[in-house]
């Protein structure tokens, strides 16, 4: 029997009952939010001691911006002392310059900037912006701002024209599928035990990471060492670029949309712009091979053009600064004694050419990259790729070493007691084969050195899949 009009829902309790649906679905999008999102990020660490700061009154004639490789490859003393300056970081990890261009506006707007030092790298300018670390980053700018700055700086997110159409775009409307924790109960607590424990997001961060040293003024450093031994093709590895499938597809467009941005934004305000192009193991520019020169070139250019101070500390000459691959936690980051080896000589560098010294004769320029190769006496990195064949696995070295350098190479397996036996003696030929039968994995190690050397000067353990 029908239901006659009488007995139907009203226009009022529809609507009613479906505001109580979308209530509750934003009432369980934000406790998942508070439960789920990293307390003690990094990002939240520089804009709690940022708000801080200003709210105490201080004033900052130096900001540095960019994403983790400017924040750990800086300290504040050595960029003070030098330059007269009293300088906060903005940094962060993953931050993308768009959002580097946001953080500069705060800046701006808060401070008698007169000084802007963007800190970036190859790496940055060719991957493109992870969308969880662009989420971090608004979520920690946004940290007890009022509800419509907030609200503008989500829209603004969701209307970004890398994610319009994405799942990210949808993802931003739910922050916990970004950024969070593990999903798993342990992590989950500890997360809820740091909001309800720690006092401020800096005491949770040190409790979550040990390693992590805060140094002030938003500058952090990390403790460790990067081995090239067993560093592999991956996001912080070697080659890393080929791995994400990126290598020779040039600069990343999202990114250089924010470089275009900061520079026009310190060219119109009237501020000085210094571009860091922040230091590399060896190895890792090398496997970038001839992409570095060519595309950087047209970084440098653009930032020129526009009347900032173009610094690239890869192609510093040694007798300036000279690259040790102890100073790096790992291929893209300097660890705190690569940091405080690297600030006083930037620093210099910058003061020197503030005051009218021309300073590009300290670095190898790009259309000369044939002199930076030559200038490199080492082996830094070797390794081997792998071809199934009908005899085999054929083994073909790879060895990122200067230009005038003769490499020579060996093979050897690993014995189940852990020994190893040399399948192939020292040859500049770099290709080895492996001919055993049977469905089984090997340890090889491949070891590098230079003509007329007794001992090896690199080498690398991989597992080798015979099949």
């Amino acid at each position: 029997m029908p239901t006659s009009d009488a007995r139907r829902p009203s226009w009022l309790r529809r609507t009613l009952a479906v505001l109580c649906v979308l209530a509750a679905l934003v009432a369980l999008d934000v406790a998942l939010t508070w439960a789920l999102e990293p307390y003690g990020s990094n990002s939240d660490s520089v804009w709690y001691e940022y708000r801080q700061a200003t709210a105490a009154g201080e004033q900052f004639d130096t900001i540095v911006i960019g994403s983790s490789v400017a924040q750990d490859s800086l300290q504040p003393g050595p960029i003070d002392e030098a330059l007269g300056a009293r300088s906060f970081c903005l940094a962060s990890p993953g931050q993308s310059l768009e959002s580097s261009a946001e953080a500069l506006k705060v800046a701006l707007a808060d401070h008698p900037v007169r000084r802007v030092i963007l800190g970036t790298s190859y790496t940055q300018l060719a991957e493109e912006p992870w969308a969880n670390s662009n989420m971090a980053f608004v979520q920690a700018l946004c940290n007890g701002q009022p509800m419509g700055e907030q609200a503008a700086r989500y829209l603004k997110l969701l209307m970004n024209p890398d994610y319009v159409g994405t799942v990210s775009s949808l993802s931003f409307l739910m922050p916990f599928t970004l950024s969070h924790v593990s999903y798993t109960p342990s992590a989950i607590m500890d997360n809820i035990r740091n909001r309800l424990e720690c006092a401020t997001p800096m005491e949770a961060q040190a409790r979550i990471d040990g390693s992590w040293v805060p140094l002030g003024n938003g500058y952090a450093n990390y403790e460790g060492q990067v081995n090239p031994e067993v560093l592999g093709a991956n996001f912080l590895g070697i080659n890393h670029l080929a791995y994400l499938g990126l290598g020779g597809k040039g600069l990343n467009e999202s990114e250089l949309r924010g470089l275009r941005e900061i520079c026009e934004l310190c060219e119109e305000r009237g501020v000085e712009l210094v571009v860091l192009v922040a230091p590399h193991p060896r190895f890792e520019v090398l496997s970038i091979a001839e992409a570095y020169p060519k595309d950087m070139a047209a970084v440098q250019e653009y930032v020129t053009s526009k009347g900032a101070l173009y610094l690239d500390f890869n192609m510093a000459h040694q007798d300036l600064y000279d690259i040790h691959e102890g100073d790096f936690i790992d291929a893209t980051h300097l660890n705190r004694a690569g940091a405080e080896r690297l600030t006083p000589i930037f620093a210099d560098v910058v003061r020197r050419a503030e005051s009218g010294e021309d300073v590009r004769a300290q670095f190898y320029a790009y259309n000369r990259y044939d002199e930076y190769l030559a200038s490199l006496n080492g082996i830094y990195y070797v390794c081997f790729e792998e071809e199934h064949a009908d005899d085999g696995v054929q083994l073909t070295g790879i060895a990122y070493a200067g230009s005038r350098c003769q490499v020579e190479y060996a093979y050897e397996i690993q014995e189940d007691d852990g020994s190893w036996t040399r399948v192939r003696d020292w040859s500049a030929d770099p290709k080895c084969t492996l001919a055993d039968e049977g469905y089984r994995s090997l340890n090889v190690r491949i070891l590098a050195r230079q003509a007329g050397a007794t001992d090896p000067e690199r080498y690398h353990y991989q597992t080798v899949t015979l099949l």
